[in-house]
C-alpha cells in the first residue's frame, strides 16, 4: 500500500539467543565475584528485583561499630570484621572453652553478635542458625556417610533468636506468647537447615530419596511479607533481611549453611545499607564457623547445646524486660 514495501520478517536465530545469555550469565558470575547482589521481594506479588549492593564509609563505619561493641567482650582485633576472623582462626580456643554463662565461646559470640545486629539496625527480632555438631558433620563427610547425615533430625540444628523489648509489646507484654513465637520462629529455621543439608550433597540415592531444596545463595529485603508468607502472616511479620553464607565443611561447600536474619512488624522498611551491614555480620558468623569446621578435622569441637525451646524461654523470662536489651 501507498507504494511500500512491507518489511521482511526475520525468523528468529534459537543459537543467536543461547550464545546472548550465556555471555550474559558470563557477566553476571563475574559481577558476583567483585559485588555484593541481591534481591528485594515485593508482596503480595513476590515480584522480585535484583540489584548490586554498593558498600559506603557509613556502612564501613557502621560494621566498625559492632565490632568495637564485640570487641568489649571477646577477644577480637583489628578494624573490620574480616580483620577479626583472621585473628581468631590464628587463637580459636577461647571459641571451645567455657565464657560468661555459656558451655562455648561459640555460643556466646552468636548470641552477641546477634543482638549486637538487632539492636543497630532497630530490628523487632534478629536470629542465626548452624549445626550443632561440626565434628559429627566432618567425620560423616570424611565416611562419606550420606545416610547419617540425611537421616538427622531437626535438634541436630540450632537457631538463636533474639526478640527485642518491642517484640514483647507486640504480645501485649506476655513473655508466655511472645516465647511461643520465638520457638516456633527457631524450629522453623532448624528446618531450613535440615532441608538445605541435604541439597549440598552428592545426588547418590540416599540424597535422592531425601527431601531437599536448593540452598539460597543470595541475600534479600523483603516488604509486606506479611501479605504472602504464612508464617510471616501468622508472627506479624512485615519487613525481613535475610543473608545466607557458605561454609566449606571437610572440603565440600554448603551454601546456605547459615545466615543472620532481621525482622520488623511494621514502621519502615529495612535499607539496602543495612542489609549490607547485616551480611558482612552473617559473612563474620560463617568465617567463625569456618575456623570450627577447620578444628574439627584435628579435635572433636563440644557440641552446641545452647538455642533450644528451654534456652529461649529462659533467655525471655530473665532478659527482656522493659528498657533492657
Amino acid at each position: 500500500m501507498y507504494g511500500h514495501t512491507a518489511p521482511r520478517e526475520i525468523a528468529p536465530d534459537p543459537w543467536a539467543l543461547e550464545s546472548t545469555g550465556a555471555r550474559i550469565a558470563e557477566q553476571r558470575l563475574r559481577s558476583l565475584d567483585r559485588h555484593l547482589h541481591y534481591r528485594e521481594i515485593h508482596g503480595p506479588l513476590l515480584h522480585k528485583t535484583e540489584k548490586i549492593a554498593t558498600p559506603t564509609r557509613h556502612s564501613r563505619e557502621r560494621e566498625g561499630r559492632i565490632l568495637e561493641r564485640l570487641a568489649s567482650t571477646f577477644p577480637l582485633e583489628g578494624t573490620s570484621l574480616t580483620e577479626a576472623v583472621e585473628g581468631i582462626s590464628r587463637d580459636p580456643l577461647w571459641l571451645v572453652e567455657p565464657s560468661k554463662g555459656f558451655e562455648l565461646g561459640f555460643e556466646h559470640l552468636v548470641h552477641d553478635t546477634v543482638r549486637a545486629v538487632r539492636d543497630h539496625c532497630a530490628a523487632d527480632m534478629a536470629m542465626s542458625r548452624g549445626k550443632r555438631s561440626m565434628g559429627s558433620l566432618v567425620d560423616a563427610l570424611t565416611r562419606e556417610d550420606w545416610e547419617r547425615i540425611c537421616g538427622w533430625e531437626l535438634p541436630e540444628f540450632y537457631c538463636c533468636v533474639l526478640p527485642a523489648p518491642s517484640a514483647l509489646d507486640r504480645f501485649g507484654g506476655s513473655r508466655a506468647a511472645l516465647a511461643d513465637s520465638v520457638w516456633a520462629i527457631s524450629a522453623r529455621m532448624q528446618f531450613n537447615c535440615w532441608h538445605h543439608m541435604a541439597g549440598n550433597l552428592p545426588k547418590v540415592p540416599a540424597v535422592l530419596e531425601r527431601d531437599r531444596f536448593s540452598p539460597p545463595t543470595m541475600p534479600d529485603i523483603a516488604y509486606f511479607s506479611d501479605h504472602h508468607h504464612r508464617g510471616h502472616t501468622t508472627n506479624q511479620v512485615r519487613f525481613t533481611i535475610r543473608t545466607p553464607q557458605a561454609v566449606t565443611v571437610a572440603g565440600l561447600q554448603f551454601n546456605g549453611f547459615t545466615d543472620v536474619r532481621l525482622l520488623r512488624y511494621d514502621d519502615l522498611p529495612f535499607t539496602e545499607e543495612d542489609m549490607i551491614v547485616t551480611d558482612r555480620v552473617s559473612s563474620f558468623l560463617a568465617s567463625v564457623k569456618q575456623t570450627l569446621a577447620t578444628m574439627a578435622q584435628e579435635i572433636e569441637p563440644p557440641r552446641v547445646e545452647a538455642f533450644d525451646h528451654t534456652w529461649h524461654r529462659s533467655w525471655i523470662e530473665t532478659n527482656l524486660v522493659s528498657g533492657k536489651p
